[in-house]
């Protein structure tokens, strides 16, 4: 019978674009499931993004003519749900498995970031210069919206990048009385399944 279960961390994914389709350190039990026992979690995240970035020669190296400037721009709402399974091994592994769904949208926090940054007296990066809560994730060979579109994402549901990990457990705590014994304390190694979908930019 597996022991009574610990407090856990509370898991942080970054929305950061760039980084939604990486593995990102987050907080984590170390503590294994019992042996033969599967251990489920699931997590939503939700976050709007505003990224507007050009690069411009002087970045890229103005020696090389043929090096032309990019403009980066990634305006909307995130939502990631995040369904996991562990199973306990043995007792000191337990591989698992995390899917990755996306929803992408122009989504209705524009507004309210916009009135919050102008109460504080926040820099709101160039957000008024465009509609509100509308989608954009694009990458431009030039800046300036006529320039060639090198990258384009589209909004809607897509399906992420799986993770396949193995993890170890170097030490277990254990009960002896009403007190915990030792600490728990593994290490992990993951993998990217390629999973995800191009056209939602989720690969």
């Amino acid at each position: 019978v597996p022991a009574k279960p610990r407090p856990r961390p509370f898991e942080v994914q970054s929305h950061q674009p760039v980084r939604l389709g990486m593995i990102d350190p987050r907080p984590r039990t170390a503590e294994l499931p019992a042996i033969g026992y599967v251990r489920w979690s699931a997590s939503l995240d939700y976050g709007s993004v505003f990224l507007l970035d050009a690069a411009n020669d002087a970045q890229r190296g103005a020696s090389d003519p043929s090096r032309r400037p990019f403009l980066v721009h990634i305006d909307g709402e995130f939502a990631r749900f995040s369904p996991q399974l562990e199973y306990g091994l043995s007792d000191s592994l337990a591989p698992g498995l995390e899917l990755a769904i996306f929803h992408t949208s122009g989504g209705v926090l524009d507004s309210f970031l916009d009135n919050y940054h102008e109460l504080f007296g926040f820099p709101n990066a160039g957000r008024e210069l465009f509609a509100a809560n509308e989608f954009r994730q694009e990458i431009r060979a030039q800046n300036g919206d006529d320039g060639e579109m090198v990258w384009q994402a589209a909004p809607g549901t897509h399906l992420g990048n799986a993770t396949l990990w193995l993890e170890h457990a170097l030490s277990r705590a254990h009960r002896e009385g009403e007190s915990f014994r030792y600490f728990d304390l593994s290490w992990r190694a993951g993998v990217k399944l390629p999973t995800g979908s191009a056209h939602g930019g989720m690969n």
